[in-house]
């Protein structure tokens, strides 16, 4: 529960709200999202919550200026990791893969709610623009994709294969661009689905999931490393 409303000043309370909001839509689904049960989260009275948003869509798009920037950050964060790694995926893979899962924990609830809300993301956006007083919503939209354009992490993780070929640490005949790509799909595919088990608590059984990467790293290790 929140602090009492008297205690928080009014850009405190509106980023309280916002945590609130994300924490019952990414559980139950921006269309099962009451006003009413966000105001219950936060502990305050509907009135309240009004005064801060006219509408559910208002609060989406809070929620998306307040998290969406700091989730991009944060993984802007893991591709410039990526650029100093050891050039020994024995050593710098296992790392890679706790930093990612460390960054899913770190932005769970939006990443739920992102993957719940994915086909329908562009009706909701269009009833924002319809029904928001915010203006520069689709600028704010164009600003997040260039950002999400430029996070490169493809990029990033061809970069530290070529440097590990260099090293002779990656097999000769491996196309570094292929090798990304398969590496990409084995770190993402686990994590998106995680959390949507039980959003609202911990990854599930984590000490199962860190057995299935380590087993996945081993096998991707197997394939990559040059026979020596």
């Amino acid at each position: 529960m929140s602090e009492e409303p008297s205690k928080l000043k009014k850009d405190q309370r509106k980023e309280s709200i916002l945590s609130s909001a994300i924490k019952v839509m990414s559980e139950k689904g921006f269309d099962a999202t009451t006003m009413r049960e966000i105001a219950k989260t936060e502990a305050i009275s509907e009135t309240l919550l009004y005064r801060f948003f006219k509408n559910k869509h208002e609060v989406l798009f809070g929620i998306m200026q307040s998290k969406m920037l700091e989730t991009i950050k944060s993984f802007e964060e893991f591709v410039e990791t990526t650029k100093v790694l050891i050039p020994d995926p024995k050593t710098s893979l296992p790392l890679i893969f706790k930093l990612m899962k460390n960054k899913f924990k770190e932005n769970k609830e939006l990443i739920v709610l992102l993957t719940k809300e994915q086909d329908k993301l562009r009706e909701h956006f269009s009833e924002i623009r319809k029904n928001s007083a915010h203006k520069g919503i689709s600028q704010f939209g164009k600003q997040i994709m260039d950002k999400m354009r430029s996070l490169q992490i493809e990029e990033a993780l061809t970069e530290y294969f070529v440097r590990c070929k260099q090293a002779g640490n990656l097999k000769e005949e491996l196309n570094t661009k292929s090798v990304t790509k398969i590496f990409l799909n084995l770190i993402f595919s686990p994590f998106p689905l995680l959390p949507m088990m039980n959003p609202m608590k911990q990854f599930p059984d984590e000490a199962m999931i860190d057995n299935l990467l380590e087993t996945q790293i081993q096998i991707f290790l197997y394939g990559i490393l040059p026979d020596k």
